[in-house]
């Protein structure tokens, strides 16, 4: 699905609270056949998160427990952070939230959300200095001094991947105008800002075929040196049988700080 206006002219937004509202957002979607290739069969060495935007990396996991919040925030958390110091040479590693999706037949919920087939790239460039400020106390002032970015790291938790696997779109055939800011509203007091995303033609969609747990796809979402960004999405595979096992994954969100 993508972004193509607003049912009322304003602002596109979205409501992600807690309150159940009969109208949560004013958003027209439209269902367009898009191609999206298999970036193993590609192979591309350009596909990393500086230039791309996207990286797919071997990362196997210990970590089992995904059904305890606490045990996700101390032990996986944790490894997340070193993977991405790892890879990125970031000298320091926020993590503020995590998102647990499962293809479920009942309600969204906080702790277990469905895959979302909607193209877009989480935070703004205003939303990712909102979110310096926000967590980083009395250190934001110097840290905006420097290079900062904002990276998902997405894993699937029950692979491989069949059902609603994750697009990513190559930021080097994205334009500025295909990104259409939307605000992301939480509370009356809390509202974030993420993009929507414009279809184009020239758009160059990728996706990992039959991801498995032992694997992790970088999503950069905002840096302030390149400016890279990706926009991503789940999709509806051709090939996905009923039968298949449903999808289930953990997002994890960074702020990722250099020197």
């Amino acid at each position: 699905n993508f972004y193509t206006g607003t049912t009322d002219g304003a602002k596109p937004y979205i409501y992600v609270g807690p309150e159940q509202r009969a109208v949560r957002d004013n958003l027209i979607r439209k269902d367009l056949p898009v191609e999206v290739y298999d970036m193993r069969e590609v192979n591309d060495k350009s596909f990393t998160v500086e230039t791309s935007g996207f990286e797919l990396l071997n990362r196997p996991t210990q970590f089992k427990n995904y059904d305890n919040d606490e045990a996700i925030k101390t032990e996986y958390y944790a490894e997340i952070e070193t993977i991405l110091k790892e890879r990125t040479g970031a000298n320091r590693v926020f993590i503020f939230d995590h998102t647990l999706r499962k293809n479920h037949t009942g309600d969204d919920t906080p702790t277990s959300r469905k895959p979302v087939l909607l193209a877009h790239v989480d935070q703004t460039p205003k939303a990712a200095e909102r979110r310096v400020r926000r967590h980083m106390g009395e250190d934001a002032p110097e840290l905006l001094q420097h290079r900062y970015a904002l990276i998902n790291v997405w894993r699937p938790i029950q692979g491989p991947v069949y059902d609603f696997p994750l697009a990513v779109c190559d930021f080097r055939s994205v334009e500025q105008k295909d990104l259409i800011p939307a605000d992301l509203v939480y509370s009356a007091e809390n509202i974030g800002e993420t993009f929507y995303v414009a279809n184009n033609p020239n758009h160059n969609w990728y996706y990992a075929k039959h991801m498995v747990d032992d694997e992790v796809l970088f999503l950069k979402c905002f840096d302030s040196d390149s400016h890279v960004l990706t926009p991503h999405t789940a999709f509806i595979h051709p090939d996905t049988r009923p039968e298949d096992p449903k999808r289930q994954s953990i997002e994890v969100r960074a702020l990722v700080f250099f020197p």
